[in-house]
């Protein structure tokens, strides 16, 4: 048993894939989840360590203890997930604000995102922007400062009013897409298609 539950976590330490949502990055973080995993199978090797648990039979399992406290003690790796654990709760705030990628949708790369009124997204991307500026610690950070200077630039495109255009059944309102991902799902199909009639890999 203890050999066959060493690889059953390192099976599941690698199987980060069943975790994800296929949206891929920035809404998808497969080394940061396989990171927390990492930490997960470390915790569970030193709980079974201190424990009464500890006998020669253990030995399979308690043999992970040294390549994974060799990851969790690097320090610089260490900082780094740490940094990106706050940035992805950010964005995640951002990306719940202005409805794209909806989280748990199943649709991946084809969520066209969350059908919401514009004028209840701008006003959640507003609230989303103060929490940002005046927040003592995150205000005075340089990444957040040029996220914030994004969102100002392309704030007209991103809420834009419908454009009206005349058909002949009569005028319509369009509204302006706020991402490219409907260009980005013509050419994945595009991509697709060539590669079931060719049989490579790249157009």
């Amino acid at each position: 048993m203890p050999a066959m539950a060493a690889y059953a976590a390192i099976h599941w330490i690698f199987d980060t894939s069943s975790q994800l949502e296929g949206y891929g990055f920035p809404f998808d973080c497969p080394h940061m989840l396989f990171y927390q995993r990492l930490k997960v199978v470390h915790d569970l090797v030193n709980l079974i360590a201190d424990s009464h648990c500890y006998n020669i039979r253990n030995k399979p399992f308690l043999k992970l203890w040294k390549p994974l406290t060799s990851v969790m003690e690097d320090q610089q790796l260490k900082k780094a997930a740490r940094q990106i654990e706050e940035k992805v709760k950010v964005f995640n705030k951002l990306r719940k604000a202005l409805s794209i990628a909806v989280s748990k949708s199943k649709k991946g790369l084809n969520d066209d995102g969350k059908e919401a009124d514009i004028k209840t997204i701008e006003e959640k991307v507003i609230t989303f922007r103060q929490t940002i500026v005046t927040d003592e610690t995150l205000s005075q950070q340089d990444d957040y400062k040029k996220m914030i200077r994004q969102i100002d630039k392309y704030w007209l495109k991103l809420f834009a009013d419908p454009i009206k255009v005349n058909t002949p059944k009569g005028p319509v309102s369009i509204q302006p897409q706020r991402t490219n991902n409907i260009l980005e799902r013509f050419f994945r199909d595009l991509k697709r298609s060539h590669r079931k009639k060719s049989g490579y890999i790249y157009l």
